[in-house]
């Protein structure tokens, strides 16, 4: 967002972040966003609680995802 002059929302959503880089004529490939999924993990997390463990097939996908969206976000530099 900054390298478009964008300034970020204070949020976790990654909906409302690539809504707003749609918004502003960035185009964002599918698989980022399909991870705006991990959100939840943000959000959910964010405070002390008790949450329910993940397995590892979860675990896996939610870091694929993320490795795809830092790898689109590098590319952008």
């Amino acid at each position: 967002m900054v390298l478009n002059n964008l300034v970020p929302s204070a949020t976790h959503s990654l909906s409302l972040l690539t809504e707003t880089l749609e918004k502003n004529g960035i185009d964002i490939p599918g698989e980022v966003k399909g991870a705006v999924g991990l959100s939840y993990y943000a959000v959910t997390t964010r405070y002390p609680g008790h949450y329910e463990p993940i397995e590892e097939p979860e675990f896996l996908q939610a870091l694929s995802m993320a490795k795809q969206v830092v790898a689109w976000v590098e590319s952008r530099f």
